[in-house]
């Protein structure tokens, strides 16, 4: 076989079995829309998100959903694939090319997650509305991160290492104990999240430098520095730097070697954005070598970690499992923004429909 043609066979004999696939799932299982005239809201179901969790949602926040929208759930590609080709709205975690190339009829695409990195690359239909959930982790993600600069700072690794053991020592942790006041956090990304976290480290009475990628309004008690080229600036004037940035083929591997080595040996280094923004190999040799104090990492570039990970061994590391910004009304929230959008989505389109429909009769008469 001519190795150019194999992957266009897989993946064309890959579309053939989801196709009839679908077909058959469709006829055992009856996954159809319902309605025909109302707004089709597809919404991908899980465990974290079940039907029985967006009906209750739609009950309390949007009075009379019923009369204007047929939602139908998808729990596995097979229904998808079914009643993605006519839905007028898509809420999923996240998206690939195929699904957009399925969505002949789609208006609007809401993404439950805040990270969109998985979008590059793919070309969106033009007029298509795109909405996220960013923005409503910010306050948690905030705290976690205020959480990891004291964990790290006052050495909790080394304390529970010992307690699982039954030692009672403060060599290690004593010497370096200092307060956060006064000490600077440079935050990579001046998002809804990195404000939150210089909000939170500025009631501490610590000091921000904020690196965005394009000018803004100066705040008070935040250095900002605009642009890449600031970077070693922030990286070699803090005690934290945080990283809050998206992921982007401009920021993918933003901290390796070579801005490692600029950072404080005092310095701690923080990530709760991406994994990938990270050179893992770079950071596990700092940290072996003590070029900075720790680190604290809520996400990976693989997710979970394979055992011969090089950050395993790593002794001043805390690794907590992506759960900064999930605090127990977190999934509430997602879906309660996106019922107060559909609300006004549904408002909107009926007001539109209503003028479109005066006009012609008004263009009928005077005929």
């Amino acid at each position: 076989m001519n190795n150019k043609t194999a992957p266009h066979r897989s993946s064309t004999l890959k579309n053939c079995l989801l196709h009839y696939g679908t077909l058959f799932y469709q006829r055992i299982s009856g996954c159809r829309w319902k309605q025909k005239d109302l707004c089709k809201i597809l919404v991908e179901s899980s465990a974290s998100f079940g039907p029985q969790d967006w009906t209750r949602t739609l009950d309390s926040y949007f009075e009379g959903w019923t009369r204007c929208c047929d939602v139908q759930f998808a729990a596995n590609r097979f229904e998808r694939h079914a009643l993605l080709p006519e839905a007028d709205i898509y809420v999923a975690s996240w998206i690939n090319s195929l699904h957009i190339s399925q969505s002949r009829k789609l208006k609007w695409l809401h993404l439950t997650t805040t990270g969109v990195d998985f979008l590059e690359g793919i070309d969106m239909p033009v007029g298509l509305r795109i909405t996220t959930s960013g923005g409503i982790a910010a306050e948690g993600i905030a705290e976690h991160v205020l959480g990891l600069m004291i964990s790290l700072d006052r050495r909790f690794d080394i304390a529970v290492r010992r307690q699982s053991r039954w030692i009672w020592s403060q060599k290690g942790i004593l010497e370096n104990i200092r307060c956060l006041r006064g000490r600077t956090v440079g935050i990579i990304g001046l998002g809804k999240s990195g404000q939150a976290i210089a909000n939170v480290s500025l009631s501490l009475g610590m000091k921000i430098i904020g690196l965005c990628r394009t000018a803004r309004p100066k705040t008070d008690g935040i250095e900002i520095v605009c642009g890449m080229e600031n970077l070693p600036y922030l990286l070699s004037n803090s005690d934290f730097v945080v990283l809050c940035i998206p992921l982007t083929d401009a920021t993918r591997r933003l901290i390796g070697g070579d801005q490692l080595n600029l950072m404080k040996s005092t310095a701690y280094l923080i990530n709760i954005s991406r994994g990938e923004l990270l050179d893992e190999k770079a950071l596990a040799q700092a940290l072996r070598k003590k070029r900075i104090a720790g680190a604290a990492l809520d996400v990976l570039v693989n997710e979970p970690p394979s055992r011969c990970n090089v950050l395993r061994f790593c002794r001043n590391l805390i690794i907590t499992p992506h759960i900064a910004g999930n605090i127990h009304t977190f999934k509430n929230e997602i879906r309660e923004r996106f019922v107060t959008m559909l609300r006004n989505f549904i408002v909107k389109e009926t007001e539109k429909r209503t003028s479109d429909f005066s006009q012609k009769k008004g263009n009928v008469s005077q005929t």
